[in-house]
């Protein structure tokens, strides 16, 4: 699924499958309910979300923001809605808090 949005546009989309939401063009300002930080991607970021999450998506770019939405597998461990360049040091974070 593409979103096209001009500069200030904003679009919901409540999450079916999981999935990633990706920028293909321009600049996004994504907000998740429930959660306490917002989002900003650029082209090539990506955002990694479960069903049921409710997504926020605005322009926040001149010109328009393309965004593509493609179902994905569950991630292996668990966690939603996590932005890619964070899953990384979460990830690590986490393992070092482990026993």
């Amino acid at each position: 699924m593409l979103m096209r949005l001009g500069r200030d546009e904003q679009a919901a989309l409540l999450v079916g499958p999981t999935g990633r939401l990706e920028v293909l063009r321009g600049r996004a300002w994504l907000t998740i309910d429930g959660e306490s930080a917002d989002h900003f991607l650029g082209r090539g970021e990506s955002l990694a979300v479960a069903p049921g999450c409710l997504l926020h998506a605005s322009g926040d770019a001149p010109g328009a923001t393309l965004l593509r939405f493609a179902a994905s597998a569950p991630a292996s461990d668990g966690r939603a809605c996590v932005p890619e360049r964070a899953a990384w040091w979460l990830g690590r974070h986490l393992a070092g808090r482990q026993s």
